[in-house]
């Protein structure tokens, strides 16, 4: 049992847990030498379904970009919502992403010559956002969804997730909300 533990925390528990993408220090990960932030679009950056960015994901955008920081749209989204959205931001994407296969973020790095210390994942779901990262092998920050709306597959992904965490250790996941920004 230990050993599935130790598995389920390397594969499904983020670096960093925060209640929203606004809490995140970016600054404080620019000082850390990443270059690129890897964003999800639904229940990470705006609440699930939306075609464009709203207000948030502007200021959001703008605070990465302010900084010297790239952002890019990181989704499973169908390729017209997703070129749509990552258009409203006027912001590059990475289309046909597939989370949780590592590949399209693997090709993305090696395609723009970038570093798995350089960049970092910002995503809602365990078995997608932190799964790839974990399988890109770069570091995940997993903000707790917007919305309660989601779509039925993954209303089915929570409860394995829910598993997932009290397998791992809900005392170790929780305490993943109290690690500083600066040490990822």
């Amino acid at each position: 049992m230990k050993k599935l533990r130790e598995k389920v925390r390397d594969y499904f528990f983020p670096d960093k847990i925060v209640d929203s993408i606004k809490d995140i220090d970016f600054k404080a990960l620019k000082n850390q030498g990443f270059r690129v932030i890897l964003l999800d679009i639904d229940n990470t950056l705006v609440p699930h379904g939306m075609r464009s960015a709203d207000e948030t994901a502007l200021n959001i955008k703008s605070t990465l970009e302010n900084l010297g920081l790239s952002p890019i749209v990181c989704s499973n989204a169908k390729a017209e919502r997703l070129v749509n959205f990552s258009g409203s931001l006027n912001i590059e994407c990475i289309s046909d992403a597939k989370k949780p296969a590592p590949h399209a973020i693997n090709e993305f790095m090696a395609g723009n010559d970038i570093s798995a210390d350089e960049i970092i994942m910002i995503g809602d779901q365990l078995i997608t956002d932190v799964l790839a990262a974990r399988r890109a092998k770069i570091p995940v920050i997993l903000s707790k969804p917007i919305s309660k709306k989601e779509i039925f597959y993954v209303k089915l992904k929570r409860p394995l997730e829910r598993l997932l965490i009290r397998i791992g250790g809900k005392n170790i996941f929780d305490a993943l909300e109290e690690v500083r920004i600066d040490s990822l």
